[in-house]
């Protein structure tokens, strides 16, 4: 029995079947390796998925807010802000808290946990965290506050 030859993959214009293709590369944010893939793309770019493949710290919002004002011209920095944050009264308590708090959020940094576009399917994941340390009575500590924002895809009828 003769071994017939197998088409190259060059020939046929497609993975075989059952196969996927992924871009992966790792970018430099701050002096952190971020990687992120894009899903198989074995069938076109129309395809494409992105997603964050591990969490990214993106610095706190003070530290954004100065890079902003310093190199986009926002007009509001850190220390603009803080001087608003500063005239809340510490009186009572729970204004003095609440000021607290604030202080707090905005000087933890920011890690993005989940990040994920789906163009085929029209989807947009995105999941951020701070990571504090609040202790709001002597047995209720918060550990971290995240938001998770997700637009599901849109479905059209034939």
């Amino acid at each position: 029995m003769a071994l017939q030859p197998v088409a190259t993959y060059a020939a046929t214009a497609s993975p075989p079947s059952g196969t996927s293709v992924s871009f992966l590369a790792s970018i430099d944010f701050n002096g952190q390796t971020v990687p992120i893939n894009t899903g198989d793309i074995s069938n076109g770019i129309k395809n494409l998925v992105f997603s964050l493949s591990s969490p990214v710290d993106i610095g706190s919002i003070a530290n954004f807010l100065n890079y902003l004002n310093t190199n986009l011209g926002l007009p509001l920095s850190w220390p603009e802000l803080d001087g608003y944050i500063q005239q809340i009264p510490d009186d009572p308590a729970f204004l003095g808290d609440f000021k607290n708090a604030i202080e707090q959020i905005a000087t933890t940094d920011l890690i993005i946990t989940v990040l994920n576009i789906n163009v085929a399917a029209g989807t947009f994941t995105l999941g951020v965290s701070f990571p504090i340390d609040l202790q709001l009575t002597s047995f209720l500590t918060i550990n971290s506050i995240g938001v998770l924002v997700n637009k599901p895809g849109t479905t059209t009828s034939p």
